[in-house]
């Protein structure tokens, strides 16, 4: 299964990305779960990567390395707290909010560990694979 942007309705008048529209692609949420998964954006579509967060035992997520450039960093990493009705065990998730600004394939990979402990080898990682493509020329119409 490939994680991708669009919600209905799509139309199929613009190709990109199969029959999506810029108009129809939405901000792709993944996940930790979703590490095995080939995920697709266009060009101008923003991604939010949600990892599980422990603060009451200092884990905290950190991007290895820097943005790569064909990528904006539109949020830094905040903890957000799980939705009311679904607690979760554990705690909070950390998001950061990033928008592709350039085609290509790029290697998102994170780290976890405690504050405390930035010399120590990370306690998880999480490696995302994203291939973003040009969005398709608009047709005229004619």
């Amino acid at each position: 299964m490939t994680v991708g942007g669009c919600m209905p309705p799509c139309r199929p008048d613009h190709a990109m990305f199969g029959q999506w529209t810029l108009q129809t692609m939405r901000d792709l949420d993944i996940r930790s779960t979703d590490e095995d998964t080939p995920v697709n954006l266009v060009v101008g579509q923003a991604v939010r990567i949600h990892l599980p967060a422990s603060p009451a035992t200092g884990h905290a997520w950190e991007l290895e390395g820097s943005v790569p450039p064909l990528l904006d960093m539109e949020a830094d990493p905040g903890l957000a707290p799980f939705p009311s009705g679904a607690p979760r065990a554990g705690g909070d998730t950390q998001t950061w909010r990033l928008r592709a600004v350039g085609p290509g394939r790029i290697v998102l990979d994170f780290v976890s560990r405690r504050d405390w402990a930035a010399t120590m080898a990370p306690t998880r990682r999480a490696r995302f694979v994203i291939d973003i493509i040009a969005p398709a020329p608009a047709s005229d119409g004619a």
